[in-house]
């Protein structure tokens, strides 16, 4: 007796559910026999008439009876003149009745006659025509690297999935096209292992059935979360879909986005460009998403997703309303049995048809999920459609020759729906062909409903997105150490492999199914998933270091010192960025770099041979190098260039003279004061103009931390997905730092550093550092959190409350967003995932937010991470100004980690300009962040020629052009490349000038280098003209 008290926990979604819930989206009541109620509706369920029974289409009329009738008898339809219609469709279960009419071709009242017990009942139904539609099928497995088992088991899964899928399709090569199994690799990235393991035979047969679109692979490696990534870090990802086509003649003309609520404008510029035209999309709302609210009513599908820079994709996707996203075909039956199919499938279709959305709110159960009275969306007004199915109904699910089975006897059988095992190549292709000219087009950003994940690790994703700032360096570097030594040494297969690590991190699986366990298999692999997973942004970051450190030793030992008795060495200073630069440098000089009397020594910069301010520190750590760590602001320093300092005996005016004590700062551009009681900065004055770059009357000061704490249980797979926020009270404390303590403050010729500790709920404590340089034009503010690991549900926020009445507009990867500049309808407005900069503009004045680490974002106030996601701040109005860095939080119960701990760093910076644009001010603010001048010790022999004091290859006369890197050619032709990208609202011309680099030609083309467009070399500049965010390759060679 007891087990009728158990229920299954969690709303996964059973068959049963699924068709009670179809039942009554499709069928109406038309009569009750005491307590049973009959249901009846007109399906899209057709077939051509037995032979002698007349012409024309007959149709399927379900009726449904709701519990057992005793002695049922018959049931009949019949039209209001008398005449009656009972044929009976194949084996209904007990419970429904399929009975065939001739079509409905206008509305039309029956009635309804069931017999019972010798008991005659009539009802009466209106039914309508219905459509007749063809349903493509599309079977693939949903790649999470991880997840359902550790890594490394769901890999060498994907392995057997590649195997068993060329056997299934090779033995269907005497089916019917239509029925004849077919499958689509969703990802990528287990090909490459799989063609470097598989007998030249085998390969082949996959090649043929590729080319043949029964076997199709999809561009991208993996599915990712978008915003993670940056514009080089997709190219170099979606490289695997050239060396496809170029060495296995392997088409690929379509993308799959599966399981991730939203991607970026880049990416969909990165695969246009890649020569990929269609993208099939499964959008997993997850409880965590409300595109409904947002807009997402007025998205159509397919649509051409169109971008700022000119590209579009014509763009089919599936929803969690439509049926767990990617499983929108297992709901129905199509990779269980025929008879669960036609059970299921049919009614679906009518709801899909006549409703906004097919499924009622419980059947998923999830929150989020729009009511009825929310929904103002219209019924797909199409006669093609696609559903997605998978081998079985999970993640990283194997193939199956079920579908396929099914379509063949469905199709046997019916007229209509046809069922059409396709590939996304096949079905998007007849869509353009049928419907292309009558699709709406829709511009912009369509944001990660997910994104707010990524916050669940703070300390890797601040290491991976480093890593892919100092790639960028590092590349730039060895170019430069290539002209300067005058041989290339090839970096380009490290790079990739480096990108790959960054990508695999950027990759949307970010743990197990269960993530708070730790056992060895299966959904609940937490810590040895989370290991792996951390091991890729970690081994990317210390092999982009290690790069870097290469190309600074190549240049080192290309670079020698001035002959001088006074010259004890060089330190060179390149800047890799597209502008002049005023920056802080630090390098290390090692002890073996000099004599062993020198003890101290001063920096002179060698265009003016005049000492520089500098900060010496000898290395006292045992386990280092022994040397000095030098730090000195690098004036002046040209863009895509270099100045040389000179390290000399002590001369008057180099040493530093601190002073201590001050809660105030200052350099040239700005006066800062730090609140100790505030635990924040209080204000910044721009003392060219006066103007306050604070709200001073904001809820919050600059950089103040607030921690919130919620009330969901961890450990409870979903749950956060499931709970509705109708007010606060998941809100369960809300408290800011306190116990400000004076760590240290430093006055000096090199600036002005000001270091405090405050603590707060959540960490240990956090040590923030103020900075400002002498010259430097930024305030710069460093955070270094102690953190304390909790599985209680948190959000740790750093709040920058600055005087704008106006909203920002800021960086995503490939363009730039902002109140009022178009995006998919649907995209959250609650959060944003941003590149490394926002940035306002009010009364001529500009100013800029810069981060390194941390790209999650709230605007103007902090919302309850619950759906539908209301402001918490309910007694003012958003202050439209401020700017929440959401800097860590642990809010999802799947697939991120559960808790996170340790130190972790977390730095921006502020900047305000009379001058600039937003996105120039915003772009160079952020430079000074991800872009740091790379310091070159002179380690050439003696007696070489020293390099010049300074100099510079190009430079960008535009405003919004940024050049990101300088390289080699990707085909190891002779020259250089730099890689530009737009930040402008519209199409810009760069101008580039040709300073030291003796370009004779040039050519431009995407970021994948493959179509070279020559242009000319004029007076010593070139010519680029660049779409709105679009990034640009300009090759230069000097023959």
């Amino acid at each position: 007796m007891t087990t009728r008290l158990l229920t299954r926990s969690g709303h996964a979604p059973r068959a049963q559910r699924v068709l009670d819930a179809l039942i009554s989206a499709t069928l109406r009541p038309a009569l009750t026999i005491d307590d049973t109620v009959v249901s009846a509706g007109e399906l899209p369920l057709f077939r051509y008439p037995e032979p002698g029974s007349g012409t024309g289409l007959h149709q399927v009329v379900r009726v449904h009876v709701s519990r057992d009738l005793p002695a049922l008898d018959r049931v009949e339809l019949r039209e209001q003149d008398g005449s009656g219609f009972a044929t009976m469709a194949p084996s209904p279960p007990s419970s429904v009745i399929d009975l065939l009419v001739p079509e409905v071709t206008a509305p039309s009242r029956w009635r309804l006659v069931v017999v019972a017990d010798g008991h005659e009942h009539i009802g009466e139904i209106e039914l309508a025509p219905s459509r007749k539609l063809t349903v493509h099928l599309v079977q693939h497995s949903h790649l999470d690297i991880g997840y359902t088992d550790p890594q490394g088991i769901v890999l060498r899964n994907h392995l057997e999935y590649l195997d068993a899928a060329v056997e299934l399709a090779r033995q269907g090569d005497d089916t019917q096209p239509d029925s004849r199994f077919k499958w689509t690799v969703e990802s990528n990235f287990p090909i490459r292992a799989w063609l470097a393991h598989r007998s030249s035979a085998v390969i082949e047969e996959f090649c043929r059935l590729a080319r043949q679109d029964v076997l199709e692979v999809a561009a991208m490696p993996f599915n990712l979360h978008t915003e993670a990534s940056s514009q080089e870090e997709l190219v170099r990802l979606l490289r695997g879909t050239f060396e496809l086509r170029e060495r296995y003649r392997i088409p690929i003309r379509t993308a799959m986005h599966t399981d991730v609520p939203g991607a970026t404008t880049g990416w969909v510029d990165a695969l246009v460009e890649a020569g990929v035209r269609y993208l099939s999309a499964a959008h997993n709302w997850a409880g965590r998403s409300v595109p409904y609210r947002t807009g997402g009513q007025e998205l159509s599908r397919p649509f051409w997703w169109c971008t700022p820079a000119g590209n579009r994709m014509l763009t089919w996707f599936t929803d969690s309303a439509h049926g767990a996203a990617y499983m929108e075909g297992n709901l129905v039956g199509l990779v269980d049995s025929y008879d669960e199919a036609i059970h299921r499938l049919p009614m679906y279709l009518q709801a899909l048809t006549t409703k906004p959305i097919p499924y009622a709110k419980d059947v998923l159960g999830f929150a989020g999920y729009p009511q009825e009275s929310e929904l103002v969306k219209e019924p797909f007004p199409y006669d093609l459609l696609q559903l997605r199915v998978q081998g079985s109904h999970s993640d990283n699910a194997c193939p199956s020759d079920i579908t396929a089975e099914i379509a063949q006897a469905w199709n046997a059988q019916w007229a209509y729906p046809r069922l059409v095992v396709a590939t996304n190549h096949s079905f998007l292709s007849t869509a353009e062909r049928e419907l292309g000219d009558r699709l709406a087009e829709q511009t912009g950003d369509w944001g990660d409903w997910w994104a707010d994940g990524l916050g669940s690790g703070a300390r890797p994703l601040g290491y991976n997105r480093r890593a892919q700032s100092i790639l960028r360096a590092a590349e730039t570097a060895h170019a430069f150490a290539d002209l300067a030594v005058g041989e290339t040494h090839d970096v380009r297969e490290e790079i990739d492999r480096t990108y790959d690590k960054i990508g695999l991190f950027d990759e949307h699986t970010w743990g197990a199914a269960n993530p708070w366990h730790d056992h060895e298999h299966g959904p609940g692999s937490g810590a040895i998933q989370w290991s792996r997973k951390v091991e890729f942004a970690y081994q990317a970051h210390d092999d982009a270091q290690d790069l870097l450190h290469a190309a600074v030793r190549r240049l080192g030992a290309a670079t020698t010192a001035p002959a001088s008795a006074q010259v004890l060495g060089s330190v060179v200073v390149y800047n890799t960025s597209g502008w002049h630069r005023t920056d802080i440098v630090d390098v290390f000089v090692p002890e073996s770099a000099f004599s062993a009397s020198v003890e101290d020594f001063a920096v002179i910069d060698s265009r003016k041979a005049e000492p520089v301010p500098a900060r010496i520190t000898r290395e006292t750590r045992q386990a280092s190098p022994r040397g000095w760590h030098v730090q000195f602001v690098a004036t002046d320093v040209p863009s895509a260039g270099w100045v040389r300092y000179d390290i000399t005996r002590p001369t008057a005016g180099s040493a530093i003279t601190p002073e201590t004590g001050s809660w105030q700062l200052s350099n040239e551009f700005y006066d800062v004061t730090y609140d100790p009681d505030l635990g924040a900065i209080a204000s910044i004055t721009d003392r060219a103009t006066g103007r306050e770059l604070v709200d001073v009357g904001a809820l919050t000061g600059v950089n103040q931390y607030i921690h919130d704490a919620y009330g969901s249980a961890p450990g409870v797979n979903h749950l956060s997905s499931r709970l509705h926020a109708h007010d606060l009270s998941l809100l369960t404390s809300r408290t800011v730092a306190r116990g400000t303590r004076l760590v240290r403050s430093e006055r000096s010729e090199l600036g002005h550093v000001l270091e405090v500790e405050t603590y707060a709920p959540g960490v240990d404590h956090i040590r923030t550092s103020v900075a400002l340089y002498r010259g430097v034009p930024r305030v710069e503010i460093t955070n270094r959190v102690s953190k304390q690991a909790s599985k209680g549900k948190e959000s740790g926020f750093f709040a920058f409350p600055l005087a704008s009445s106006t909203w920002p507009t800021y960086e995503l990867t490939g363009s730039v967003a902002g109140h009022g500049i178009p995006h998919v309808p649907g995209a959250p407005q609650h959060m944003h995932a941003i590149r490394h900069w926002a940035a306002f503009s009010e009364d001529g004045y500009s100013t800029a937010w810069a981060t390194m680490e941390a790209p999650l974002v709230q605007l103007g106030t902090i919302h309850l991470p619950y759906a539908p996601f209301p402001s918490t701040i309910r007694d003012t109005e958003p202050e439209p100004g401020t700017i929440y860095s959401w800097a860590f939080n642990n809010i999802w119960d799947t697939n991120f980690p559960s808790q996170q701990s340790g130190e972790m760093t977390f730095r921006y910076a502020i900047a305000g300009s009379a001058s600039s644009t937003p996105q120039r001010l915003g772009a160079t603010t952020a430079t000074g962040l991800t872009d740091s001048l790379v310091a070159v010790l002179a380690t050439g022999r003696t007696g070489g020629e020293p390099v010049s004091g300074t100099g510079s290859l190009l430079s960008i006369e535009s405003p919004h052009v940024l050049v990101t890197s300088i390289g080699r050619p990707q085909d190891g032709s002779p020259g250089i490349t730099v890689r530009l990208r737009s930040v402008a609202l519209e199409p810009t011309e760069a101008v580039v000038a040709l300073n030291e680099y003796p370009a004779q030609r040039a050519a431009v083309a995407t970021l994948f280098e493959d179509e070279w467009q020559p242009i000319p070399v004029r007076d010593g500049r070139v010519h680029v003209v660049l779409p709105a965010g679009a990034s640009r390759t300009l090759r230069l060679g000097t023959t």
